[in-house]
């Protein structure tokens, strides 16, 4: 037991030899600091035993319904209560399904995990009883996120490895925003034509760039020749096996533009690469479903069958082009802040160099002998 390892270590402080030194009124206060001690660690043991004799609370919050031991009940509600407005926000009317779920706070303290049969879904976390808070609020609220969407999805088979990944987790609205400040990043840095001309209004290489045009031909998602001849090399370079027996055409390319449009047509498409991160695309699938108001995130469970500019329609009930654009518009609104700094301090920065290279430069190792 927990309370037997504190007992133990208690003796093993009290058996340490007693300082010469020490004096009545200082052996007085060692005493009261190891009373103290216990104290404290009695009561973290009396905690942390408690979780094993099977007391819980069971957490209502919206659609949500959380089962948690008593001692953490507290700051586990205080995370459902941070998780429900994110849940809620992206799932909307789809998030009715998860009343017939019943998560199940757990902590390692506890002792075996259990065995849970659906409707019933394990969320594992970590209690502290020494620190000063025992369990994060923040931490569960994002735990109880992922075990929406687990429960959410769990009908749907396959639903991680899903083309696109467009089943979407809740998150907190700083990290929504964070995200489409890093796509915006991410568009601005992308050395390809397409992105450059997304960024420039294009829509049309917009949903190339995204993956939700009606074609996958590799010369529409690499525009120009020196696209396509870089993308060429970069194959070639990282996997030569897969363009091995093309040799000849390999050799072409590198003068004429027909034979690296050939060359790429032939390679399966999963060896070329996506020209945007998945964490990209998927801000365009979650301000599609934002779009399409409280059965947004229903109809985009519909469209598992569908390409992903037609499911982005269907989710936003708008035609692909407007959400595309607006998309593009929330992307270029969320440009980050850019660090600035005042004539006096540049001058002040130069300065300071120009004092360091001053004493370097006067350093021995710079002398003649």
């Amino acid at each position: 037991m927990v309370r037997g390892a504190w007992y133990v270590a208690l003796l093993g402080t009290l058996s340490v030899p007693r300082a010469p030194a020490q004096t009545v009124a200082e052996l007085r206060q060692r005493v009261q600091a190891l009373e103290a001690r216990h104290r404290t660690a009695a009561a973290a043991a009396n905690r942390a035993d408690s979780l094993t004799t099977g007391a819980t609370d069971t957490i209502r919050v919206g659609m949500l319904t959380v089962v948690a031991a008593q001692p953490i009940e507290k700051p586990v509600r205080r995370g459902v209560e941070l998780a429900w407005p994110a849940v809620d926000s992206l799932y909307g009317d789809a998030a009715g399904e998860l009343k017939r779920w019943t998560l199940v706070v757990w902590d390692p303290n506890q002792g075996r995990v259990p065995r849970l049969d659906p409707p019933k879904l394990l969320i594992t976390v970590n209690v502290n009883w020494t620190a000063p808070v025992a369990i994060d609020p923040v931490d569960v609220s994002r735990r109880v996120m992922s075990g929406s969407a687990q429960a959410l999805h769990a009908d749907l088979e396959g639903w991680r490895t899903t083309p696109f990944h467009r089943w979407l987790e809740p998150a907190p609205a700083a990290d929504e925003q964070r995200l489409i400040s890093e796509a915006y990043v991410e568009l601005v840095t992308l050395p390809t034509h397409a992105a450059q001309e997304c960024f420039s209004g294009v829509l049309e290489r917009c949903r190339t760039v995204l993956g939700a045009a009606p074609s996958n031909d590799p010369r529409s998602r690499w525009p120009t020749p020196d696209d396509r001849r870089a993308l060429v090399q970069r194959i070639a370079l990282e996997f030569p096996y897969v363009i091995r027996t093309r040799e000849p055409l390999l050799h072409s390319c590198l003068n004429a533009d027909q034979d690296c449009a050939t060359l790429l047509g032939s390679i399966a498409p999963e060896w070329l690469p996506e020209l945007v991160t998945q964490q990209t695309r998927n801000t365009l699938i979650r301000h599609a479903v934002r779009l399409g108001g409280r059965r947004g995130y229903q109809r985009l469970l519909q469209s598992a069958d569908l390409p992903l500019g037609v499911a982005v329609a269907d989710a936003a009930g708008l035609p692909v082009d407007s959400v595309v654009a607006s998309w593009r518009r929330a992307v270029l609104a969320a440009r980050p802040d850019v660090v600035t700094t005042s004539r006096f301090e540049g001058w002040l920065a130069v300065l300071w160099g120009v004092v360091f290279t001053t004493f370097a430069l006067a350093s021995t190792r710079w002398h003649r002998v």
